[in-house]
């Protein structure tokens, strides 16, 4: 999935938060956690070092074909990969001929659709919903490596839907409902609102019958979908 930038370097992603829970007891526990730590802080010595967590690194290993960086170059481009199993959404972009890449956790990254001034990266029980700030991008280090960032600022509870690809059309999120074999689109009501589904499909479940899983789309509206099989 493609996203166009200005001069070909790389949109960078920032401030990305997971919601632990919803509800007033998630919130006050939270609360109380917080109150809890603050006590301590106050107990503690004026001169105590503060407890600062280990910062733990994984190595990343990658290959590309010869061809990759000057495709994006040539593009003015930049590229989302989401990983599933590592729970990452991948930006890759070129700046000064070389490939940059940056890791942002989105646990079990699935389908991700960019619209205008906005990218929505579905996760695990979650969409989430990134807003462009084109301000923030050009106060980011290193000066002028960076067109665009995007900040989460919304995100729907879905549940699993195990949405497998999305895309916007006009100001809806389509997604392909991979688990309830649909597409639907999100809701600030429900956890989905069915659009549509397959004829041989009798009732939605949390069935996986047909391992539904893409979208293309036509003159900016859903025209064909791609699955496994009908049983």
């Amino acid at each position: 999935l493609v996203v166009h930038a200005d001069r070909g370097r790389p949109a960078a992603l920032a401030g990305v938060y997971r919601v632990a829970g919803v509800g007033e007891g998630a919130v006050g526990i939270e609360h109380r956690r917080l109150a809890e730590d603050d006590q301590a802080r106050r107990a503690a010595p004026d001169d105590a070092e503060p407890d600062i967590p280990e910062l733990k690194q994984r190595e990343v290993k990658f290959e590309h074909s010869r061809d990759f960086v000057s495709i994006l170059e040539q593009l003015s481009a930049t590229l989302l990969i989401t990983t599933y199993q590592a729970g990452k959404l991948v930006v890759a972009g070129v700046h000064r001929g070389e490939l940059q890449l940056s890791f942002h956790n989105f646990e079990q990254a699935m389908g991700v659709a960019v619209g205008s001034q906005r990218i929505a990266v579905g996760a695990k029980g979650t969409i989430w919903v990134l807003r462009s700030a084109p301000d923030i991008a050009a106060q980011l280090e290193p000066p002028g490596r960076f067109d665009g960032c995007y900040l989460a600022r919304t995100g729907y509870a879905t549940g699993e839907l195990h949405g497998h690809e999305m895309a916007w059309v006009g100001d809806e999120l389509i997604v392909v409902n991979t688990l309830f074999s649909c597409l639907c689109t999100v809701s600030d009501h429900y956890s989905f609102l069915p659009r549509w589904r397959p004829p041989f499909i009798t009732a939605l479940a949390a069935e996986d019958r047909c391992h539904l899983n893409g979208l293309a789309l036509v003159d900016g509206r859903p025209r064909y979908v791609t699955m496994m099989a009908e049983t």
